[in-house]
């Protein structure tokens, strides 16, 4: 009796979930979407933006553009979304972390949250999402966290670098420059994408987000070092970490002021210098597992600093 029992109360257990879910807004929304299927060829573009950055204080007018993004073209983005599966509905984790701007060759845009919850990764639509299938999964989790971790540096560091916040990025017309504090334009948009000036000095791109490239301009939009590197951050210490080659397959290392590199890149993660001291991430030989080491100006492994 005790085992029938039981078994009743796992079948009841079972149908009150099975209602709860056809109840849903999950899957009534999953139902109700009209939204068609997206391919992945389909997609011109992909840029991602920091959704933790986004509530910092910037200018109204700049506001998407003043925070730390990552842009990818069609090569790019059909690299990372090639093995995705669509979805009626949301998936069934919380999504959080990342919004994405996808836009289509035709023009349409649409706003997607790159969905972050464990070992499970998304791209979700206000209709749909993404998810991935097969083998790819390992590859796309691997370019996705190289692109994230290169660009979007934690806001600790971000201070403690301190950043100038004297001159603000700005986009007008799918080009990017600069304003003052007041709004006013201090560098016309001409480039293809812009990070924030530290210590005199702005990243920029010239060239597509896929095979363009970055260099450093000052104040007045003059270029100090030429664009010569697939992906740049900003300097601290009068160092700055750039990526060569290629910006999910090369390695990271850093340049000083003249463009000159100082620390040969060997790392897949490089992050700002604060009080002489880098983080830097090595892939361990155990299936993509970031080990974080710290590093002197010089490239040197030493003991992380004491923060007590």
């Amino acid at each position: 009796m005790r085992g029938g029992s039981s078994s009743r109360v796992a079948r009841a257990t079972r149908v009150a979930c099975l209602a709860w879910l056809c109840l849903s807004p999950v899957c009534c929304q999953g139902k109700r979407g009209t939204s068609p299927r997206l391919s992945p060829s389909e997609f011109e573009s992909l840029a991602i933006y920091d959704l933790n950055a986004l509530r910092e204080p910037v200018l109204q007018a700049s506001r998407l553009a003043a925070v730390p993004h990552v842009q990818l073209g069609p090569k790019r983005t059909r690299r990372l979304l090639a093995d995705f599966e669509y979805h009626r509905g949301n998936p069934p984790w919380k999504a959080s972390g990342y919004l994405a701007v996808a836009r289509t060759a035709d023009g349409r845009e649409f706003r997607l949250i790159i969905s972050v919850y464990g070992a499970f990764f998304a791209v979700q639509g206000q209709r749909g999402f993404y998810d991935l299938q097969g083998s790819s999964w390992a590859e796309y989790e691997w370019d996705l966290r190289l692109a994230l971790l290169r660009v979007f540096i934690p806001a600790r560091m971000r201070a403690e670098a301190q950043q100038d916040a004297s001159l603000i990025p700005v986009e007008k017309g799918g080009k990017y420059g600069y304003v003052d504090r007041s709004g006013a334009v201090a560098v016309e948009p001409r480039f293809d994408d812009v990070m924030p000036f530290s210590e005199g000095l702005a990243a920029v791109r010239v060239g597509g987000p896929d095979e363009g490239k970055w260099g450093y301009i000052d104040a007045s939009g003059g270029f100090v070092i030429e664009p010569r590197f697939a992906g740049a951050s900003f300097f601290s210490e009068g160092l700055a970490a750039v990526t060569v080659d290629d910006f999910f397959d090369g390695n990271q290392g850093y340049i000083n002021r003249q463009g000159a590199i100082v620390v040969e890149p060997r790392f897949e993660v490089a992050w700002p210098f604060v009080n002489g001291v880098a983080v830097v991430s090595f892939t361990t030989m155990s299936a993509s597992i970031m080990e974080a080491l710290h590093i002197n100006a010089k490239g040197q492994l030493v003991a992380p600093p004491d923060r007590r």
